[in-house]
C-alpha cells in the first residue's frame, strides 16, 4: 500500500533536480515555429533555435535599462553633445515602447522632449547673443 506513495515521492524528487531552478515546476510548451515541445524556462527552441517569450522579455528589459541610462546621460551632457544625443535617446525611447516597456519608454520620451526644448531654448539664447554682438560691431 505504501509503495505507490513512495514511488510518487521518488518521482517528484527526481524531477525537482531536473528543472533549471531546482524545485520549481517546469511546464512544457510548444515552439511557435516548429511545434516541438520545449521547457517554458528555455530562451530558445532546442530543435529550431527560435527565440521564446522569455528571451524577448529579457531583451526588452535590457533595452529599457539602457534607454533610461542613455537618456539621463544625454540630458546631463553639455549642449554641443546633447544636440546629438537627445534625439538618439528619443529614438531609443520609441524602440523601448515597441518592446512593450511602456512606463520606461514613456518616461524616457518625456525626458527627451524636455531635453530637446532646453537645447532649443539655449540655442535661441545663443543666437540672440550673437545678434547683439553683430549689432555692436555696426
Amino acid at each position: 500500500m505504501l509503495e505507490p506513495i513512495c514511488a510518487m515521492f521518488a518521482t517528484v524528487r527526481a524531477n525537482d533536480y531536473l528543472t533549471p531552478n531546482y524545485g520549481g515546476i517546469m511546464a512544457l510548451v510548444n515552439c511557435k515555429e516548429c511545434q516541438h515541445s520545449i521547457s517554458d524556462n528555455a530562451e530558445e527552441c532546442s530543435a529550431c533555435g527560435a527565440p521564446t517569450k522569455l528571451k524577448a522579455m529579457k531583451s526588452g528589459s535590457i533595452l529599457a535599462m539602457f534607454t533610461l541610462a542613455f537618456t539621463l546621460v544625454a540630458i546631463c551632457m553639455p549642449m554641443f553633445l546633447a544636440q546629438a544625443l537627445i534625439p538618439l535617446a528619443g529614438l531609443l525611447s520609441i524602440a523601448t515602447l515597441f518592446k512593450r516597456r511602456f512606463i520606461i519608454g514613456a518616461v524616457c520620451l518625456a525626458l527627451s522632449a524636455v531635453g530637446m526644448s532646453a537645447v532649443a531654448q539655449k540655442q535661441a539664447e545663443l543666437q540672440k547673443g550673437l545678434d547683439q554682438l553683430k549689432n555692436i560691431g555696426k
